[in-house]
């Protein structure tokens, strides 16, 4: 579906904008989401698309549902994890839009400032590259990269918001989100890659391994490069599941677009105690679409080579409710406050890769973000 169709959330649903400006405003954590039905079908069905929905997390409050939204950080177990638990009901959510206090405060958090050079990314995946061909059990590290800037706004909540709707409709296929707390700042992203997805009735999971990443518009075969970076979490995620004692189910399924880039996805369906879905995640993740394969030494090399914290880059956001959970990677994301961004992006580097060719890949993966943000700011 088109951006000009689908229609901008702060438009429509008037309600629940007001009550994230508010929110957002007063410093109250909550989040924003929006679902995807159709992601790793075969078809699109724009009529069952979920609508945008809030959770608005007063601290001191007792739960009004069951229902939270979980944010963890990169490299960090699942037991550390952040939950906004759903506090208002709809009555005191529209009470909340109704008070226009706010809170007078420059800052939301503390951002990366600096955003990777050229040269800099260059030297880094020159040195994995050649540790790579050294080392032939080593097979792939993800390397990440920052892209910082300013913005100008009068009000800053009403910018991010709009940027959000308009990013949100580009990417009707992704599991949208906006978030703020105390402790991780704000954060909106767009992501793709499912890490784990479960139905509490029959335990009926899955997972995927989204990696390999090409133009979109071509019916060529994939490369050495991309379908060997496909393989190893493919493998890392198959491995896994069956050494937790699952029987696993491979499902084809179509290449997974976002923006004008397609990836390689491959489904892993099983069934589960939706109980044991924390342990679950904390085998599966980082898979090694986001660190790397193996995946300590991947993870120890990112440590010594990225000059950035990636914080809730590569970490995971997930709704939970009565009937459903399902975890989402953080990427395709930016960190922000009040006048300054950071978007991140990376990718897989392979002995095969090329630093030209892997730079390029950060361009696209973060270009739409970018421009929705760039086009706010005029």
């Amino acid at each position: 579906m088109s951006a000009n169709v689908y229609p901008d959330f702060y438009n429509l649903y008037t309600p629940l904008f007001k009550i994230a400006l508010s929110a957002f405003k007063k410093r109250i954590p909550f989040a924003i989401y929006i679902k995807s039905d159709n992601q790793y079908s075969n078809t699109a069905d724009d009529s069952h698309l979920h609508v945008p929905d809030i959770i608005v997390s007063v601290p001191g409050h007792k739960p009004v549902s069951n229902r939270t939204f979980d944010i963890c950080k990169w490299g960090e177990p699942s037991s550390k994890r952040i939950v906004l638990h759903d506090t208002l009901d709809y009555a005191a959510q529209l009470k909340l839009m109704t008070d226009a206090t706010g809170v007078d405060d420059d800052n939301l958090t503390d951002i990366h400032y600096n955003s990777t050079s050229r040269d800099e990314y260059y030297q880094q995946a020159e040195a994995i590259i050649s540790l790579l061909k050294s080392q032939p059990g080593s097979r792939k590290i993800v390397l990440s990269r920052t892209i910082c800037g300013d913005i100008q706004a009068e009000d800053y909540c009403l910018f991010w918001l709009k940027v959000a709707s308009v990013y949100f409709a580009q990417h009707s296929n992704t599991f949208r989100y906006l978030y703020y707390t105390p402790e991780t700042g704000a954060w909106l992203g767009a992501s793709p890659e499912v890490l784990l997805s479960i139905e509490k009735k029959h335990g009926k999971s899955y997972t995927v391994a989204l990696a390999g990443t090409r133009n979109g518009g071509t019916s060529i075969p994939w490369d050495a490069k991309n379908t060997d970076e496909h393989m190893q979490v493919s493998r890392f995620i198959s491995e896994t599941l069956k050494d937790m004692g699952y029987r696993v189910w491979i499902c084809s399924v179509p290449n997974v677009e976002f923006g004008k880039l397609v990836h390689k996805c491959d489904m892993f369906e099983f069934y589960m105690n939706p109980e044991d879905r924390y342990k679950v995640i904390d085998r599966l993740n980082p898979t090694p679409a986001l660190s790397g394969y193996p995946r300590p030494q991947a993870m120890d090399m990112i440590s010594r080579l990225e000059t950035h914290e990636r914080l809730c880059y590569g970490g995971y956001v997930a709704i939970n409710d009565d009937k459903s959970f399902q975890a989402y990677v953080n990427l395709r994301c930016v960190h922000f406050d009040t006048n300054r961004y950071c978007v991140y992006a990376g990718g897989g580097i392979t002995a095969m890769s090329d630093p030209d060719s892997e730079w390029d890949e950060t361009e696209k993966k973060a270009s739409s973000l970018l421009a929705c943000i760039n086009d706010q700011c005029h």
